[in-house]
């Protein structure tokens, strides 16, 4: 989701209560947003949530397969966005996807959670409505000037920040799914 300086936290990618030594490295400390949709916990919010004991203890958990992510281009981790369900899933790693959202205890993030994918579908569905009043029908976009102009403009929008357009909602998934639509007619 979009954050800005009022709404946001500090997230500690190795776990403050595991790694008390990181607590201060601003390389293990991510700006997130504030974890909540509607009543449902997601990201960093949800994660707190989940403990494991150790040493008779209860600490939060910490990442087995996730890199922090600003690695993640190093460790070649890739995702992919279902854009009719709203799901967000790793390409080439399943323990990486339980972690980010799946269905049981390894899921540490909960980005799969009903409310994120309903925003994400939202998202697509209203790119969407703006492509079709140009060409009426998905299958002419390819084929439109106009149609390839708007996604253009989306995609840049989404794709490259300025201070207007600053860290806009979904942009991964929408950038994903202009770049799956639209292939090489894209200018990246």
């Amino acid at each position: 989701r979009r954050i800005s300086e009022d709404d946001m936290k500090i997230e500690h990618f190795r776990s403050q209560s595991t790694h008390p030594d990181l607590d201060l490295d601003y390389r293990n400390m991510l700006a997130v947003c504030e974890g909540v949709i509607g009543k449902k916990l997601c990201c960093d919010t949800f994660r707190g949530t989940q403990r494991k004991k150790i040493d008779g203890k209860k600490v939060q958990k910490d990442f087995q397969f996730l890199p922090n992510p600003k690695e993640l281009k190093a460790h070649n981790v890739q995702f992919s966005y279902n854009r009719s369900s709203g799901t967000i899933a790793c390409c080439n790693n399943a323990d990486i996807t339980q972690e980010i959202g799946g269905d049981g205890a390894e899921n540490l993030l909960n980005l799969n959670c009903q409310g994120l994918k309903e925003q994400r579908i939202a998202v697509w569905e209203g790119i969407k409505r703006k492509l079709d009043k140009i060409t009426k029908t998905p299958t002419l976009w390819k084929k439109s000037e106009a149609a390839i102009r708007e996604a253009q403009k989306i995609y840049d929008e989404h794709k490259y920040s300025d201070k207007k357009t600053k860290n806009l909602a979904f942009c991964g998934f929408v950038c994903h799914l202009l770049e799956r639509e639209f292939g090489d007619k894209l200018k990246k």
